[in-house]
């Protein structure tokens, strides 16, 4: 069955996209309440309408095709996250870590890191940076920049407090 779904162009090129704009735009025009409150057959006409008419366009599906590829790694890397961000940031009673923030920080994003790097590895992209000097210099430079920028925030927070 699963097969199925994956190599039928029937389901690739029609049935998902047009699943995915219907519900996209319908879910859109319920928030927005353009055409009023209570309205869902009006704003279904308009998303059926809509996506049948993004299915006119072959470009735009091939578009959507590649793009969801890459929503859907960038939702599930963003899930493992907040997964490992929750497990160290989650609720501290009894917890040991209870009084130690700044170790939570540093736990923090050393998984955030390693989310990356793992990322980066699995899609590929971990060889050009590899090959790329100038690219692993720039990226130093901005985490430098980026640290510098926090520890004096961080020590404008402190003398305020004072």
């Amino acid at each position: 069955m699963a097969n199925f779904l994956t190599s039928s162009p029937i389901i690739q090129d029609l049935v998902l996209p047009f699943l995915l704009v219907f519900l996209l735009v319908f879910a859109i025009l319920q928030k927005s309440k353009i055409f009023g409150e209570g309205k869902k057959q009006i704003d279904a006409l308009i998303s059926f309408v809509i996506a049948g008419l993004f299915l006119a366009f072959s470009k735009y599906v091939s578009w959507l095709k590649d793009f969801s590829i890459v929503l859907v790694v960038s939702i599930f890397i963003i899930f493992i996250f907040l997964l490992i961000w929750g497990f160290v940031w989650g609720d501290s009673s009894g917890d040991s870590l209870k009084d130690a923030k700044g170790l939570k920080w540093v736990i923090g994003i050393i998984f955030l890191i390693i989310i990356v790097v793992a990322a980066l590895n699995i899609t590929g992209y971990i060889d050009v940076i590899k090959t790329s000097s100038s690219l692993i210099s720039n990226i130093i430079f901005i985490v430098l920049i980026i640290g510098a920028i926090a520890v004096v925030l961080n020590s404008g927070k402190k003398e305020d407090k004072k």
